[in-house]
């Protein structure tokens, strides 16, 4: 493996001091290296255990810290039947009867491992960077605060991003990120009422501090002299960022377009929005008309809760002079008046019942795969743990895109004509493939990388072979579909 030059200085690699941090307690040393350690450290484990131990970092554990750590209470138990010494009380007094009995059996015990510690010096150290880390997130809060006051969101950004870039070797810069805390620092709904300039100013900035950073409440940096216009705080930031999200939505799938048609869709379980919200229900807006939400005098306490979803303009149909009373004819039921230009549902009534069918096939892969990554998470733990960490957080945004992608079908075949609908459908199911196939190969990744942790990661190479299974069904379906959608084009 590859040997860090001598002047390296491991005190600022994040990753080293996070491995010195995880023998804050007595700890197993791994007695392999592999390819993840040679990523996350630039160089092998052992090296890096060496190096601590050089510096008087990492020490060695006292014997009965060596036991505790290795042995179970089952096993001191039976090793107390053995040698006839009490079997009740805690796993230290075990192990104190256990050394008074037979010393030497438990040396030999812990001579086929070994277990560090960090010393005096290592916990110092630590204390310090805990110290310095914790001020420097302050600071920057602070100026990034400052910043949002002063309506200044890509300043207040670099500052997170900056600090984040100093204590986390995973993290990177988004620009999904950036654009959600400008709607919020640029949104200002009739919801909130009769909000002076200055408080509407601190309640941006707070919102966006709630948004940014993690942990982190908007009721923290509210300043004691707002007045909330509502009944609580928390109301008046929740309207914030509703608008806001509601605004970057329909921006997103305008393309500065603003004819492009939105429907306004809520879900059939939603019990948070109000009526006066609800009064919008699956109606369709340009993008120039979209109502403001939440509405004014909005009576709900987290806001509209509803989706916007883009819909093929009518007026671009090319021969007919009324395709806006077609359109509402069709909506209501009235099916195509002009069987020349559609194809009539009930023409593909069988095709369109398969489709759905499978589209809530792919939508039940997207929440299994989900629901696997979920337990997964819960049982991972230490090194290995850290790094599955990162490929599931990948896995849900690409199930949560499927997710999308599949609930967009669904309403695609309530809206469209047929042969509008499979035209559409035939342009997403490649964004549904190549979602697949980045979760494979996420997957094949994480097995790899499971089996490279030898016993650590054994589970999790059952899992990531569940999860290729799933993504594996998500081709299957597609391409039942793209046969479906052939077999409708002959007819």
């Amino acid at each position: 493996m590859v040997k860090l030059p001598s002047s390296f200085d491991w005190k600022k690699s994040f990753n080293h001091i996070w491995l010195l941090g995880q023998y804050m307690k007595p700890r197993k040393v791994k007695l392999y290296d592999d390819d993840q350690d040679q990523y996350t450290f630039k160089e092998s484990l052992s090296d890096a255990i060496d190096r601590f131990m050089k510096e008087d970092m990492l020490v060695n554990c006292e014997l009965s810290e060596i036991l505790y750590c290795v042995m179970t209470i089952a096993d001191l138990k039976r090793i107390a039947k053995e040698e006839g010494f009490k079997l009740n009380g805690t796993k230290a007094d075990l192990i104190d009867r256990f050394l008074v009995a037979n010393h030497s059996r438990a040396e030999e015990h812990s001579s086929k491992v070994k277990v560090l510690k960090c010393s005096q010096l290592a916990q110092d150290f630590l204390e310090k960077y805990e110290q310095e880390k914790n001020s420097d997130m302050k600071l920057a809060k602070a100026k990034s605060f400052e910043a949002f006051l002063e309506s200044d969101s890509k300043k207040a950004y670099k500052i997170f991003v900056s600090y984040q870039r100093k204590y986390r070797s995973d993290f990177e810069a988004s620009t999904y990120d950036l654009e959600k805390i400008d709607f919020i620092i640029t949104s200002s709904p009739k919801a909130l009422g009769n909000i002076n300039q200055e408080d509407l100013i601190s309640l941006r900035a707070a919102t966006c501090m709630d948004e940014m950073w993690d942990n982190e409440s908007a009721e923290n940096w509210l300043p004691e002299t707002f007045i909330s216009p509502l009944k609580n705080n928390q109301i008046a930031v929740n309207y914030l960022k509703c608008n806001a999200e509601m605004r970057r939505e329909i921006a997103d799938q305008s393309d500065g377009c603003t004819n492009k048609k939105f429907r306004l869709v809520f879900d059939e379980y939603d019990v948070d929005s109000c009526s006066l919200c609800l009064r919008f229900k699956d109606k369709i807006f340009e993008a120039k008309d979209f109502p403001e939400l939440p509405v004014e005098n909005c009576t709900s306490e987290k806001g509209c809760q509803c989706r916007v979803y883009d819909v093929y303009n009518e007026y671009e149909y090319e021969g007919s002079d009324d395709n806006e009373n077609q359109t509402e004819s069709n909506e209501m039921g009235g099916g195509i008046q002009n069987p020349d230009v559609h194809l009539n549902h009930a023409q593909l009534n069988e095709p369109l019942k398969e489709i759905g069918d499978i589209v809530t096939l792919i939508g039940y892969f997207a929440d299994q795969i989900n629901a696997i990554v979920v337990n997964a998470e819960v049982e991972a733990s230490g090194e290995w743990g850290r790094g599955f960490a990162v490929v599931a957080d990948e896995v849900h945004r690409l199930v949560q895109r499927i997710g999308d992608m599949v609930n967009h079908i669904k309403m695609l075949m309530k809206i469209h004509p047929m042969d509008k609908f499979l035209q559409e459908l035939g342009g997403i199911l490649p964004l549904v493939n190549e979602s697949a196939d980045q979760i494979n190969m996420l997957a094949l990744n994480a097995a790899i990388q499971a089996s490279a942790a030898g016993d650590a990661g054994r589970g999790f190479a059952v899992v990531a072979d569940q999860i290729q299974q799933l993504a594996d069904h998500y081709r299957t379906a597609t391409k039942c579909i793209e046969i479906f959608i052939k077999a409708s084009a002959l007819k």
